[in-house]
């Protein structure tokens, strides 16, 4: 043993003892001797063993740095950013402007020739003072890229030059979208300012199918550039409205039943029915279904524009197709039988048509019934107005038995019993009532 441990031991043997436990600095472990070490005397494990164990109110405190946690959370936060905020994040949180691309920003500060723009870049845009039309510091305004560095950006209101033809060219090789002014149209198709240069829209390439070209002048559109090679550029939205409809069609479909009420607005109208729009979405209201009265043409029943309330009869989700009607969004006239229209009441209607065996009259729309022949002192002709007394009603089959007010008797030509509503305690007569005049021989 050393002449160090023996002194050590020495001092500690002679020290006098103490009253009061000496407050000690905790023991540390060596890993490698699997010693104990940091207090007054170097022992054994068995020694540290015995020290007293930690008190249950003292929580084991995590080794690892909070700044290094932090560091950790930051990159795993990187990692799951989207490629386009790390690039924005990356550049102070800005997204570097293109040429040619139309911004809006706020007016800060006006100098003698430039009124300075703040549009979210780390420097404020610049636009000459004379494009400023009147506006003031606050005012927001829109301008076309025409220049762009790291500490400036310069503005302009109208799109032209060399700066216009590298736009459009690069808007033609990207398929972006570019924002023009309808300021007429041709035979041809649209006429179309993009700042200041002109663009051709085919009609073909102008909407979608049926597109009023008239209605699009003086409207500013979106459109894609098909060839920017020429001095008038050829441009397109027929591609943008498709998409536009198609999402419109995907949000739809997925949701609609039948059963289901909307409000649409008639696009067009054909001799079997009218097309209407609900939110984009085109669905058929066949003629049968227009109204109660079957005889009116659709275009004597709706117009171009008119607003109509209707109910979905069915859906063909897969062939995107919509089957509508006009008819049940609105009271069914046979519901006013019964209260508008009694049996025994006389009416005043309108002769629908003619038969060989009477004529059909309107009492009311979608209320109408058969003037026999035998029951009238004279048919009358196609639309001609008469006087006709409501002698029976079929509920089940919709048909309604009429008569002449002056016919006598009021007989059904198929039954001498009293008409009375099928379904409604009585019928149109049995077989018992046809043969209860007649007399039956003896067998």
């Amino acid at each position: 043993m050393s002449k160090r441990k023996i002194r050590l031991r020495k001092s500690q043997d002679e020290a006098p003892p103490s009253t009061e436990p000496a407050a000690t600095a905790a023991p540390a472990e060596s890993e490698e001797s699997g010693f104990v070490t940091g207090g007054p005397v170097v022992g054994f494990r068995a020694e540290r063993e015995a020290a007293p164990p930690v008190a249950p109110t003292e929580k084991a405190k995590d080794p690892t740095p909070s700044s290094v946690k932090s560091l950790e959370e930051e990159l795993l936060a990187i990692a799951r950013m989207d490629p386009s905020e790390l690039a924005r994040a990356m550049d102070g949180g800005t997204v570097r402007l293109k040429i040619g691309a139309k911004v809006r920003g706020r007016v800060t500060r006006l100098t003698k020739d430039f009124a300075f723009i703040d549009v979210g870049q780390k420097a404020e845009a610049t636009l000459d003072l004379r494009d400023l039309a009147g506006a003031g510091v606050g005012a927001t305004v829109e301008a076309f890229v025409m220049d762009v560095g790291d500490d400036y950006v310069r503005l302009s209101r109208t799109l032209r030059g060399s700066t216009a033809a590298a736009f459009l060219t690069e808007a033609e090789e990207t398929g972006l979208p570019v924002e023009g002014e309808v300021i007429g149209r041709n035979p041809g198709g649209l006429v179309v300012r993009i700042g200041t240069v002109r663009g051709f829209c085919p009609a073909s390439q102008a909407g979608g199918r049926g597109t009023d070209l008239d209605a699009l002048v003086g409207r500013t559109l979106q459109f894609q550039v098909t060839d920017a090679s020429g001095n008038e550029p050829v441009l397109s939205r027929r591609a943008l409205v498709e998409a536009d409809i198609q999402a419109r069609e995907d949000a739809f479909f997925g949701e609609v039943e039948p059963g289901q009420r909307h409000t649409a607005t008639v696009v067009s109208i054909q001799d079997f029915g009218a097309f209407v729009d609900i939110d984009g979405v085109q669905g058929l209201v066949h003629r049968s279904e227009l109204g109660w009265d079957r005889h009116l043409a659709p275009s004597q029943q709706v117009t171009v524009g008119q607003s109509l309330d209707v109910v979905v009869l069915d859906v063909d989700r897969v062939a995107r197709k919509l089957s509508l009607s006009a008819k049940d969004a609105s009271a069914s006239p046979w519901s006013r039988v019964g209260t508008d229209f009694v049996v025994g009441g006389v009416y005043e209607g309108t002769v629908a048509g003619v038969t060989e065996f009477g004529a059909f009259v309107q009492i009311a729309p979608g209320l109408q019934g058969l003037l026999h022949k035998s029951r009238t002192a004279s048919v009358p002709g196609s639309g001609q107005t008469v006087k006709v007394r409501l002698d029976g009603v079929d509920v089940e089959r919709k048909r309604l038995e009429l008569s002449s007010p002056e016919h006598e008797g009021g007989e059904s030509p198929r039954s001498a019993a009293p008409a009375a509503p099928r379904g409604q305690g009585g019928s149109f007569g049995t077989l018992g009532d046809l043969l209860g005049g007649l007399k039956l021989g003896d067998s």
